[in-house]
């Protein structure tokens, strides 16, 4: 169905209540792919309305995207329009492999703009979170 991505609001009120069935002892999240994509997603309702995930702290990213216009069906808790958005000042980490053939560092890099200081980290591996040392210790 276009750009919207089905069963989105229900997946954010499921880690809403998560986030608030553990005290919101939870300070950041974590996500791959997709998963980034829904981690962004959730940073941007942060945004929009503290009440959602309290006490977030900061997002990873890991192949994240950002060269894909928002999902039509997600709601902006504010009325505002993407373009009026102003950038998301929680702090990141965007993850990418120079030889991700799935999500290519330029679709990650596209994501960037959307933060105020994001910091960025380039492994040398492909479509995964990386797990040597020197990389781990980024996170």
């Amino acid at each position: 169905k276009g750009n919207a991505y089905e069963g989105l609001e229900t997946s954010l009120e499921w880690l809403q209540s998560i986030w608030d069935q553990n005290d919101h002892t939870f300070e950041g999240i974590l996500g791959f792919s997709q998963g980034a994509r829904l981690a962004h997603l959730m940073a941007l309702r942060h945004q929009q309305d503290a009440n959602y995930c309290p006490n977030l702290k900061y997002v990873i990213l890991a192949s994240g995207y950002g060269h894909v216009p928002l999902p039509t069906n997600f709601q902006m808790t504010n009325n505002t329009t993407s373009s009026e958005r102003p950038l998301l000042q929680i702090p990141s980490l965007h993850i990418m492999g120079r030889t991700d053939r799935l999500i290519p560092p330029d679709a990650s890099r596209a994501l960037l703009p959307s933060y105020a200081h994001p910091q960025i980290h380039e492994h040398d591996g492909g479509h995964h979170v990386p797990m040597k040392a020197a990389d781990v210790q980024v996170y």
